[in-house]
């Protein structure tokens, strides 16, 4: 109830000081330098492909395993989807079935943490690395998970976190490793306000 009594004293309901208290706090709970708090999950994940100069042309590799805000984030920022299967053990990514996907219009391989479940991320990371595109993470349902010390989000160029009830938690934020994630992405926030700047066009590919 304080922190409800501080913004209204403020009069400042929207972004202020409170939010970037906890951008702060965000980022610092997960290892990472940086953290923008933005509407939902889905305007993380859009916003910072944005923010990666990702867009019409280029692909995105992701699982079909995963909340539909996943796949339409990709689709808004005009990049083509392209779905992998996923290991029936866990319903994560299969490794495999990335490394067939891979193209020379691949420019991220988007993971979606499902469960609380982070793995093999040395094994994502160095692929992605030697390919030379972005590791990204749909954190939506890791909030505080942990793989070999570190926390979900900062393994890859950005993270994206949904604090929606029905997941793991119930604010949005992107932690990133660069300054220039959160700050073009709040730029493209104000640029991706109007329907008719978004490109949801696409057809997604299957492995």
């Amino acid at each position: 109830m304080a922190a409800v009594e501080r913004v209204l004293r403020s009069g400042r309901f929207i972004l202020g000081n409170e939010v970037k208290q906890f951008e702060e706090a965000w980022a610092k709970f997960c290892g990472t330098k940086f953290c923008a708090g933005v509407g939902n999950g889905m305007d993380a994940i859009e916003l910072s492909l944005r923010a990666l100069d990702i867009g019409p042309g280029d692909e995105v590799i992701t699982t079909s395993m995963t909340a539909i805000a996943t796949v339409l984030a990709i689709m808004h920022a005009g990049a083509s989807l392209v779905l992998a299967d996923v290991d029936p053990r866990m319903a994560l990514l299969d490794f495999a079935s990335v490394e067939r996907c891979l193209g020379p219009g691949t420019k991220a391989v988007l993971l979606v943490h499902l469960y609380g479940q982070v793995r093999e991320m040395e094994r994502w990371m160095t692929f992605c690395k030697d390919a030379k595109i972005h590791l990204l993470e749909d954190c939506a349902q890791t909030h505080g998970a942990v793989w070999n010390g570190h926390h979900a989000g900062a393994f890859g160029t950005w993270g994206a976190f949904s604090f929606y009830p029905t997941n793991n938690l119930g604010a949005k934020a992107m932690p990133a490793r660069s300054s220039q994630i959160p700050k073009r992405s709040r730029r493209g926030l104000k640029r991706c306000e109007t329907a008719g700047q978004r490109d949801g066009t696409n057809t997604p590919k299957r492995a």
